[in-house]
């Protein structure tokens, strides 16, 4: 991982974008050591300041000292889907959301509450690191290299940790680190339920961003991009453990999303529709053998018990919170005591936040996204990777999550734009382009 991690160029540019790049690329990498900062009256710094918004601020502060002639005086190189999908529907999103909350402030005397508050500025804030992100990706095809490798690599982190776990005796001194879950029989790499946690403060954390690797990782690996038969093997058992650990993890929404995005390939790639049904009744088989297998070994994941649990059916809170669209005003502690239990889906809470014009406008963000990431002349892996990543976000968000806001969402958006116009560019003037791999 880290041999490959070190091939990243970042070199073409000064010494001031080699350093925002890093930063970057670091913050990038802590979206899956999300770990918790409190619980109850505790606050853990170190978790406080190993969070990607953290470095994602600094990110942000820096590129308006250092690199603000680059990002604005030139301003915006593109055509108008990338400035709808950027700037302008999420500007407009901001300003339903405003209209809401005065109607709110309007009949029933409430302005905000420290959540919404806080998700209404995490979209700021986003829709401003998305537009430096892909001024920076524009123009440099070594840091979109990079953070392709970010994410596909990121979960390397976490199966080092999981083996040195279960191998080593080192539970008294990893949990005196006060970064791990607390299952209720002590700090461990697994939450409640025997859910895979690692260090993330949330099971599906974990899986989103193994979901990302996989949907990356699935084009280089049957499309060419890795050679020989050691990389390939190698790689396959990668791909395989990032199953494992997305079936562990217990998420439901992560690995319907697998599934989604490994048909949406086979499909994408078959050279008949017979292949493609083979292929994809191989892969199901597949994942319920490899589930099987985990389970034999008495290892307990809880993911089939979630698919049939009422208790925390997404049927149920989904229903609860369209019936409450219209009000633009919801208690979301009033479905489980002493717990903030949110819609559980990106849709749904876009249409609470911004009703159900704002809603519209953001599926018409991911319209022009999807429409960008399939009309991009160049179709290579890279390309391809980044519209199954973005598939990935979209299916497990629909059962949790937001999408204006995400930090997920709004790299991925910014490479698949970026790569699009820079391979348009170079379709329109027939220029030549550079060979760029991930491998």
């Amino acid at each position: 991982m880290f041999g490959l991690l070190l091939r990243i160029k970042v070199t073409d540019y000064p010494f001031k974008y080699r350093v925002f790049s890093l930063l970057t690329l670091f913050g990038i990498f802590l979206l899956t050591i999300n770990i918790r900062a409190g619980s109850g009256n505790e606050f853990n710094i170190l978790a406080a300041l190993l969070r990607s918004n953290s470095f994602f601020l600094i990110v942000v502060i820096y590129g308006s000292f250092f690199l603000r002639g680059f990002i604005f005086k030139r301003f915006l190189i593109a055509n108008s889907i990338v400035v709808n999908s950027l700037l302008l529907l999420p500007i407009i999103l901001i300003f339903f959301i405003l209209v809401a909350t005065a109607k709110n402030a309007y009949e029933y005397g409430v302005v905000y509450n420290l959540f919404g508050l806080y998700d209404f500025l995490n979209m700021i804030f986003y829709i401003f690191f998305g537009f430096i992100i892909y001024k920076l990706l524009l123009f440099n095809e070594g840091f979109e290299i990079a953070i392709m490798r970010i994410f596909l690599f990121t979960p390397l982190f976490n199966l080092l940790i999981i083996f040195i776990w279960l191998i080593l005796p080192l539970d008294s001194f990893l949990s005196s680190l006060s970064l791990f879950n607390n299952n209720g029989d002590g700090y461990s790499i697994v939450g409640l339920g025997g859910r895979l946690q690692v260090f993330a403060s949330n099971p599906n954390i974990l899986a989103v961003q193994t979901c990302i690797a996989y949907a990356v990782a699935l084009p280089i690996l049957f499309k060419g991009g890795v050679k020989g038969i050691f990389k390939r093997t190698a790689f396959l058992f990668y791909l395989i453990m990032l199953i494992v650990m997305i079936i562990w993890s217990g998420s439901r929404a992560a690995l319907l999303s697998i599934l989604f995005v490994s048909m949406l390939f086979i499909f994408n790639n078959a050279r008949s529709v017979a292949y493609s049904l083979f292929s994809a009744i191989v892969l199901v088989f597949f994942v319920v053998f490899v589930w099987s297998l985990m389970s034999m070994h008495g290892s307990e994941f809880e993911t089939l018990s979630r698919f049939s649990s009422q208790e925390d059916g997404r049927l149920f809170i989904w229903s609860y919170y369209i019936d409450l669209i219209l009000d633009s005003i919801v208690d979301t502690g009033a479905l489980r005591e002493g717990q903030r239990l949110t819609a559980h889906n990106a849709f749904i809470m876009t249409a609470i936040y911004a009703g159900v014009i704002g809603l519209v406008v953001n599926i018409v963000i991911i319209y022009f996204v999807f429409y960008a990431g399939l009309c991009n002349p160049n179709k290579g892996n890279n390309s391809l990777g980044m519209l199954l990543a973005f598939s990935a976000i979209i299916v497990n968000y629909f059962f949790g999550g937001s999408f204006i806001g995400d930090p997920n969402f709004t790299i991925i958006m910014a490479l698949i734009l970026a790569n699009y116009m820079r391979n348009r560019t170079y379709s329109k003037y027939n220029v030549a382009q550079p060979r760029k791999v991930l491998i």
